[in-house]
């Protein structure tokens, strides 16, 4: 069965979710698109696409390879929509967040923030990335 499709070939239903993107602003450097953090809205659950590197020294390498495990278990403990207002509200000249939530209509979260990523950081943000 292709996937996508339910056993009587309609669509999963389109739902909505919201989506961020995250920079990263190291030391010395004007902030740089690194990551999507998209929220599917019915099941409050995050999904977290990051650029694997974004340069700088080795602990600014350390934080930035924990942080997708500490997001998405951070959401798991106070809900995706919670853990974007504190983002929204409480980062640091490190991680930034551009504008705000956009909403987007999908029937994939996990593909749809494949896409964001591909788009915003891979094409537009001039990250390195292993594929």
């Amino acid at each position: 069965m292709p996937q996508g499709l339910r056993r009587d070939s309609t669509p999963p239903p389109r739902r909505v979710a919201e989506w961020l993107l995250l920079l990263v602003r190291l030391p010395g450097e004007t902030a740089k698109p690194a990551g999507i953090l998209l929220l599917d809205v019915p099941s409050d659950k995050i999904y977290v696409a990051l650029a694997d590197e974004i340069g700088g020294d080795e602990g600014t390498n350390q934080v930035w390879a924990e942080l997708k495990e500490g997001l998405e278990q951070r959401a798991l403990e106070v809900g995706g929509a919670s853990l974007l207002n504190a983002l929204e509200t409480d980062l640091s000249h490190f991680l930034q967040i551009s504008g705000g939530r956009r909403q987007i209509s999908t029937t994939d979260p996990a593909e749809a923030v494949g896409n964001l990523f591909r788009e915003y950081i891979l094409k537009h943000g001039h990250l390195a990335q292993d594929t």
